[in-house]
């Protein structure tokens, strides 16, 4: 697939909301009689691992006081994420959508298509990708601001141009993560390669005012946070200096003060050697355990009554749900088999009537 080419929204893959609202082909949507009645119980039981409580200065999500859910429209074209706000977010409650990284990625194929990655190896802070040019971006995030629809963007931190080879993290580890790393040793995790990607030293100043600037361009053009990828492969105290290098958010979109909704990306499964509880200062992270408990349930390998415990203090989910984002699945999980997806959703409907009195 080329840069700009035009493929229809319902070609690609949706994250989370697949679960709430599912696409077929005729219908953008199924919604009403027991399908609508099955959205809301599942939206219910989402609310538990979605809701957001306001504690920490990059927590608050930046949404209209009646959204608690945010979808991730991996992939989707500029112009199909501003015709999806005016057209469905904004009338079912959805308060954000995460978009895929907006700048400059390597092009390549492979089968005939571009894969999914390239999207994650950025080469300049143009906002021209796959998804679209910046004016298209910018058209975008105007649209869904306008009816109450916020925009989280997917940014790459640690692997960028133009840099001189100081700027990178070599001089301390010029070879790529071990496997064994991920359990015993932290030092690695952040100053190696991932995949071979050169790594950035974000302890420098100069990478912070390149990483900030770009940042607080995207602020400009009214965006409400970020999740910053692979968190867990920088190190705290460098992400924290960047973020308050980061402007407030625009004062006639969002308010006076507000600062950006910020989420890392921390795979932290319990037996990982980076900690969550290492970020929750700089905002919140990405719960990984949550949607394999609830694919669990939905498939019938555990019991649906072991979701009542779902909120603060249950077992797989580390951290206070105002520490943490919980979602279903992603682009890195959904290729797993662990959590829910497409293919999932009539079963869960058909689960959900179980719990639900049909007309």
């Amino acid at each position: 697939m080329n840069i700009g080419s035009s493929v229809p929204a319902s070609h690609y893959r949706v994250m989370v909301y697949a679960i709430l609202h599912y696409r077929s082909r005729d219908k953008p949507y199924i919604l009403g009689g027991l399908h609508w009645k099955a959205e809301v119980f599942l939206e219910e039981l989402a609310y538990y691992g979605s809701k957001f409580e306001l504690e920490g200065r990059y927590d608050g999500p930046n949404t209209l006081p009646d959204r608690k859910t945010m979808v991730h429209l991996f992939e989707w074209k500029w112009t199909d994420i501003a015709k999806e706000c005016e057209d469905f977010l904004q009338y079912y409650g959805y308060g954000a959508v995460q978009v895929s990284p907006p700048n400059e990625h390597i092009t390549l194929t492979q089968n005939n298509d571009m894969p999914w990655w390239v999207r994650y190896q950025t080469v300049s802070y143009k906002l021209i990708s796959r998804s679209g040019n910046e004016e298209e971006f910018i058209d975008m995030v105007n649209r869904c601001n306008k009816v109450g629809v916020r925009i989280v963007v997917d940014v790459v931190m640690n692997h960028m141009v133009p840099f001189t080879i100081s700027d990178f993290n070599d001089y301390r580890c010029n070879a790529s993560i071990d496997q064994y790393d991920t359990e015993n040793n932290a030092t690695n995790v952040r100053n190696c390669r991932l995949l071979n990607l050169l790594d950035l030293d974000q302890s420098k100043p100069y990478v912070q005012e390149k990483l900030a600037a770009f940042l607080n361009r995207l602020v400009d053009i009214g965006v409400a946070g970020f999740r910053f990828d692979g968190s867990k492969h920088m190190w705290p105290e460098d992400l924290e200096a960047i973020q308050e290098k980061i402007k407030d958010l625009r004062a006639d979109v969002f308010g006076r003060n507000k600062r950006p909704f910020i989420v890392h990306e921390v795979t932290d499964r319990g037996v990982d050697i980076v900690k969550g509880d290492e970020y929750v200062h700089i905002g919140r992270v990405t719960n990984f355990n949550y949607g394999p408990v609830l694919t669990r349930a939905v498939r019938g390998i555990t019991r649906w009554g072991y979701l009542q415990t779902l909120g603060p203090g249950y077992s797989y989910g580390m951290l206070a749900d105002n520490d943490m984002l919980n979602f279903i699945d992603n682009h890195d999980n959904q290729r797993g088999g662990d959590v829910l997806c497409l293919g999932d959703v009539l079963q869960l409907l058909e689960k959900a009537k179980i719990f639900l009195p049909v007309d």
